[in-house]
């Protein structure tokens, strides 16, 4: 059975997508931050004086640096599936047509799905994915959708 859709581009979506995607190094820079933070505060104390400049780094290593790769990420997505686009899901696998792109992916080549609150994202490797929002999915359409991929050994994380 093939199952096409049409769903509205969402720029909340590809920013959630970005962000699931990219958790792992978002949490690095996270706790590289959180290191340089202690070592400024234990610094701090022995010396006692404040180290402002390793302060306002760690600050921006913990908040600043992962905001600024979620939002850039985010924008070079968006200019590709920004556009309105038509998703087709078969025997084959997945394939997105819009008036910039047209690519697809076989189930084998597809390591994973992962579903998050109104998407599919299908993951190709470590960091590729292809996001598809469920707002025009009929009913049922989701779980075909993951039977398929499931008699293809294509697992929901």
């Amino acid at each position: 059975m093939q199952i096409v859709t049409s769903p509205p581009p969402e720029h909340g979506l590809i920013v959630a997508a970005v962000r699931y995607k990219s958790k792992k190094a978002l949490w690095l820079f996270r706790g590289l931050g959180l290191l340089l933070l202690m070592v400024v505060v234990i610094g701090s104390i022995a010396s006692s004086s404040p180290d402002v400049v390793g302060l306002l780094l760690s600050m921006l290593a913990i908040f600043g640096v992962p905001w600024l790769l979620v939002s850039r990420a985010a924008s070079r997505c968006w200019r590709l599936f920004g556009t309105s686009g038509t998703y087709t899901i078969d025997e084959w696998g997945v394939r997105r047509h819009s008036t910039l792109t047209q690519h697809g992916y076989a189930w084998s080549a597809l390591s994973g799905i992962d579903e998050l609150p109104g998407q599919l994202i299908f993951t190709t490797g470590k960091a590729g994915f292809l996001p598809m929002s469920t707002a025009a999915l009929l009913p049922g359409d989701r779980e075909h959708i993951l039977a398929m991929a499931a008699q293809n050994n294509v697992r929901l994380n």
